[in-house]
């Protein structure tokens, strides 16, 4: 059974982090956020809601276009990869902790703001 597929489009927490494996593969990984927004009807002001914090990670050709973009801290982005769950045990307190990761397969600004 293959990952469940997703296109999330969000705004990158950071400049994306470029490095490289050891046999010369590019990784690019990003750290995403995204929010709904509600009008509040006592104030008439638009204001956050729900957030999605997630992490992306980005593998050769991908992660090699990824540093040629330019992509800032603050770009709006949409992302389409498949999303995966990674679970580890946090080293200082032993508790079970999980976080969203999408595997990127194509990444491009938005267009709207």
């Amino acid at each position: 059974m293959a990952l469940p597929s997703i296109t999330v489009t969000a705004r990158l927490v950071d400049a994306p982090e470029i490095r490289y494996s050891q046999s010369g593969t590019a990784i690019a990984k990003l750290r995403l956020v995204s929010n709904s927004r509600k009008l509040n009807r006592d104030t008439q002001q638009w204001e956050d809601a729900d957030v999605w914090w997630g992490r992306g990670t980005a593998f050769a050709r991908t992660a090699e276009a990824i540093a040629e973009a330019g992509l800032q801290k603050g770009d709006l982005v949409t992302v389409r990869g498949e999303v995966k769950t990674d679970q580890w045990e946090d080293q200082q307190s032993g508790a079970k902790r999980s976080a969203d990761e999408v595997i990127v397969r194509d990444i491009g600004r938005a267009l709207t703001p």
